[in-house]
């Protein structure tokens, strides 16, 4: 039987993070995750970007988490939000959030926009360091609760005993619902889709929402030497575009 303070199951970005967190608090944590480390560190695994806003910009500097990944890491300057139809043009008004509003040539960026494979590999490679265990890859077949603690049972019979375990599974998580915590979610009949944008002129770290009827389409931009790359995200896009039912919808959860 292995011994610990707290049990992390998921090795996603959040439960990565806080683990990490926890370690470098002298907490003992171990962190348990279905995924071997190289498939979720890997290209193929996540391609998807986060906005890094300023307040967690500042939690994972304090725990000494940017600098894995502060390279990768393209700053937000400028935000601008515009609206207009498909077909029928872009409104002549709009919205510009300047970050020198808030301190002159010396402010902040408002945040900043990091490809999640950046992120996970940063958080990999400072976890040890933090002597944060990992167990991956680990199947939690079962876990029993008591008043002192809860014990884990992993594929393979290997058993662990914590003072808490903490949830971090995303969506669908199974201890949160055998947990009962409810929660409230509802599915829109849209579908979104995800890129990369290559164009002409430099986007000056200015990130672009432009909203339509059918919902927004997003332009964030990423690290790149000659600033001519954004990430894109749009919602709205109808199911039969990509051939997928319900399974391919927008799902939101509180």
């Amino acid at each position: 039987m292995q011994e610990t303070e707290v049990l992390i199951v998921g090795g996603g970005l959040v439960g990565t993070t806080l683990g990490a967190a926890l370690a470098e608090g002298g907490i003992e944590t171990l962190l348990i995750d279905r995924q071997p480390p190289e498939t979720i560190t890997g290209a193929a695994f996540d391609g998807r970007s986060s906005a890094i806003a300023r307040g967690s910009q500042s939690v994972f500097a304090g725990l000494g988490l940017w600098e894995s990944f502060a390279a990768a890491a393209q700053q937000i300057l400028d935000i601008r939000v515009s609206d207009g139809k498909v077909g029928g043009g872009v409104s002549g008004l709009f919205l510009h959030y300047d970050h020198r509003e808030q301190g002159g040539e010396d402010a902040l960026p408002m945040g900043h926009i990091v490809e999640n494979r950046a992120l996970r590999q940063g958080l990999a490679e400072a976890a040890p360091r933090r002597k944060l265990t990992i167990l991956a890859p680990a199947e939690l077949e079962s876990l029993d609760r008591g008043p002192g603690g809860v014990e884990a049972r992993l594929d393979g019979g290997r058993r662990i005993r914590a003072r808490l375990a903490i949830s971090a599974e995303g969506r669908g998580a199974r201890l949160r619902e055998e947990a009962g915590i409810k929660t409230v979610g509802w599915s829109y009949p849209q579908v979104g889709i995800a890129g990369a944008i290559a164009h002409e002129e430099p986007h000056h770290r200015l990130a672009h929402e432009h909203s339509l009827p059918a919902g927004p389409l997003a332009g964030p931009p990423v690290v790149e030497p000659d600033e001519k790359i954004a990430v894109a995200g749009a919602l709205g896009i109808a199911p039969a575009m990509h051939g997928g039912g319900d399974a391919g919808h927008a799902h939101h959860h509180h």
